[in-house]
């Protein structure tokens, strides 16, 4: 599956479907930090703006491990929420500049994202690392700790979901899907 990631011109995200102006405020409201590069003053956590980036933070997409190959091996991202879309790196950019205000000892973030926000921001950052190269994971053991949260529905995907984007070093056992292990096998190799 890496392969067709690392290899696409460019890979589209799909949010789903949106009924309402939700996400022109929250993609133009990711536009707006992007444009002011870091030079953003955050509004106040009863701003109403809040709400549409809540619902963009809350997308399950961004919770979802095996997403996280799409987009770190991709050349080009594309993310489509409704009939609106935005460049992935433009969106990344925007998330973490929102959630490093949340370090900020002045941070004025609501409550509603940073709980929201924590898949999307630690997703944005293993982006940044890998697209500026910072380098690759090298171990397994760091890269479950860093996906630790995101969800899957087979227990082995949380091993397998990952395979793809590790250097496989002398620390990193070689490991191949097969479904007809049991999780604890997986996870024993």
């Amino acid at each position: 599956m890496s392969d067709i990631y690392r290899q696409a011109t460019k890979v589209l995200v799909w949010l789903g479907p949106v009924l309402s102006d939700v996400v022109a405020k929250a993609f133009n409201m990711c536009r707006e930090i992007y444009e002011r590069n870091g030079m953003y003053t955050v509004p106040p956590s009863n701003s109403p703006i809040w709400v549409p980036v809540i619902a963009l933070l809350e997308c399950s997409w961004f919770r979802r491990l095996w997403v996280v190959q799409e987009v770190v091996l991709a050349r080009s991202a594309t993310v489509f929420w409704g009939d609106q879309d935005i460049p992935w790196v433009l969106l990344t950019e925007a998330i973490c500049n929102v959630m490093r205000e949340e370090v900020s000892a002045s941070s004025t973030l609501p409550f509603a994202v940073r709980k929201s926000g924590g898949c999307a921001f630690r997703l944005a950052l293993f982006w940044e690392g890998f697209s500026h190269g910072r380098g690759e994971i090298r171990s397994i053991f760091s890269f479950l700790a860093i996906t630790r949260g995101f969800d899957c529905r087979d227990d082995r995907d949380q091993i397998y979901g990952l395979l793809g984007l590790i250097t496989h070093t002398t620390d990193t056992p070689s490991i191949e899907p097969d479904y007809t292990r049991k999780s604890h096998q997986v996870y024993e190799d």
